[in-house]
C-alpha cells in the first residue's frame, strides 16, 4: 500500500534501499537462526515461498501499474531468505544477487510506471495501453527492464534465479513445485505488464505525444547497461 500511494521519489526509496534492510537484518541474525531447530526453519521457508507465490498470482490479476510492481518486489525479495536460511554457499549468493539487481531493476520500473502515468494519467494498464505508438523510446525502456526483472540472460537476475532454484530442491523436493511455479508467474507477470501497456490501440486517455527527457534517457540507458553487464562484477558483490 506504501507502495502504490507514495509518490515516484518514495517508491524508489522504498523499493531500492527499505526493501534491502529485511536481507541486512536476516544476515546479522545468521549466527542465531543456525541454532535453530530444522524443521522450523523449513516451515519459515515455506510459508515465505507460499507468500512470494500468492504475490506472483495478484502480479497477474491487479490492474494498477505500480501494485502490480510492488507485488513483484515482495516476490523477488521474500525468495531471498531461502537463500540465507539454506546456509549454503549456492543460497548466500543467489540471496546477494537479488538484493544488489533488485535494487537497480525496481526503482527503474517504479520510473517508468511513473512516466506512462504522465501520458494517461491513470494508473490502470487498460488506460495506459498502447505506448508502442505513443512513444517508442519509453516502450523500449519497458522492454528492456522488464526482461531484467523476469531474468533474462546473461544479467545478474538470471544467475540467482539459476542459484537459488538449484539450491531450494537441493534443500528439500519438496520446494520444486512451488519454485517452478514462481519462476513461471514471474516471467508471465513481466511479459502480461509489457504487452498490455505497449501493444494494442492506444487510450483514449492519452491525448498527445510527450518528449523523453534527455535525462531520463541517459539514465535509463546506464541502468540498462549496468543491468545486462553485471554479471562482470560477480565476484567483487559476492565478495562483500
Amino acid at each position: 500500500k506504501a507502495h502504490v500511494e507514495a509518490p515516484v521519489g518514495g517508491s524508489i526509496i522504498l523499493a531500492g534501499i527499505i526493501l534491502k534492510f529485511g536481507g541486512f537484518g536476516l544476515w546479522r541474525f545468521l549466527p542465531i537462526l543456525g541454532r535453530a531447530d530444522s524443521k522450523m526453519l523449513e516451515f519459515t521457508i515455506i510459508l515465505t515461498l507460499w507468500g512470494g507465490l500468492v504475490c506472483r498470482v495478484i502480479c497477474l490479476c491487479h490492474y494498477d501499474i505500480k501494485a502490480m510492481i510492488a507485488f513483484s518486489s515482495i516476490s523477488h525479495i521474500r525468495v531471498v531468505v531461502l537463500g540465507m536460511l539454506s546456509f549454503y554457499c549456492m543460497g548466500w549468493i543467489g540471496g546477494v544477487a537479488i538484493i544488489f539487481i533488485h535494487g537497480v531493476c525496481s526503482p527503474c520500473l517504479f520510473a517508468m510506471a511513473n512516466y506512462s502515468y504522465k501520458f494517461s494519467g491513470r494508473r490502470s494498464i487498460f488506460l495506459c495501453k498502447g505506448l508502442l505508438k505513443i512513444c517508442p523510446l519509453v516502450s523500449l525502456f519497458w522492454f528492456m527492464f522488464c526482461s531484467f526483472n523476469l531474468g533474462c540472460p546473461p544479467s545478474l537476475n538470471f544467475f540467482r534465479e539459476v542459484f537459488l532454484t538449484l539450491r531450494g530442491v537441493w534443500y528439500s523436493y519438496y520446494f520444486i513445485v512451488m519454485l517452478i511455479l514462481m519462476v513461471f508467474l514471474g516471467g508471465a507477470s513481466s511479459v502480461y505488464l509489457y504487452c498490455v501497456l505497449n501493444h494494442g490501440g492506444h487510450s483514449y486517455t492519452i491525448l498527445r505525444k510527450r518528449v523523453v527527457r534527455d535525462r531520463i534517457i541517459i539514465i535509463g540507458f546506464s541502468c540498462c547497461f549496468f543491468l545486462f553487464f553485471s554479471f562482470f562484477i560477480m565476484d567483487f558483490v559476492f565478495c562483500l
